[in-house]
């Protein structure tokens, strides 16, 4: 082998295994300080986002036992319970528990279920409105989510709800 070639590829090997040419960690505080900020933030951003989830879940059901309450109609703290809720939602407007499986058409039926499903859920609000003794076309507005809660908020506390 070239003598020339041997002593540059000694020399190539020589700064390979010194560590403190190629690595450049060694001072990586600034590094950890911005890792430690960003998973802060990250940290921060979910337990706001959980305790959102957990708020605006309270809210609704305090308005559905509240409206439960007030017309008389289904079991009140099945508005604390996941599933019961909507059937309680689904008693209050009039219709059977059994409606709740309509919402798996959806999941079957990629394009018309969706559609389906969006129908089913206007005609369900619809007939809540309708069973708080306020105006069907309030239904309309549950299509967008955070109107849904704003709805269950205005049926629950408004003045003329007041049934028998």
């Amino acid at each position: 082998m070239n003598p020339f070639l041997q002593s540059d590829f000694q020399s190539n090997l020589n700064k390979l295994n010194d560590v403190g040419a190629y690595n450049n960690f060694q001072d990586s505080s600034g590094l950890t300080a911005v890792a430690g900020v960003f998973g802060i933030m990250a940290g921060a951003y979910m337990v706001l986002v959980i305790l959102t989830i957990i708020a605006l879940y309270v809210l609704s059901a305090l308005s559905l036992y509240k409206i439960s309450k007030k017309t008389n109609i289904g079991t009140p703290w099945f508005a604390w319970v996941p599933i019961l809720n909507s059937i309680l939602m689904l008693n209050i407007a009039g219709l059977s528990g059994w409606y709740l499986f309509l919402v798996l058409i959806p999941m079957f039926v990629p394009i018309l279920g969706w559609i389906a499903g969006v129908l089913m859920m206007v005609y369900v609000w619809m007939r809540f409105a309708v069973a708080c003794k306020k105006p069907d076309y309030l239904g309309l507005f549950a299509v967008v989510p955070p109107l849904s809660i704003l709805l269950l908020l205005y049926f629950a506390y408004s003045n003329e709800l007041k049934l028998k």
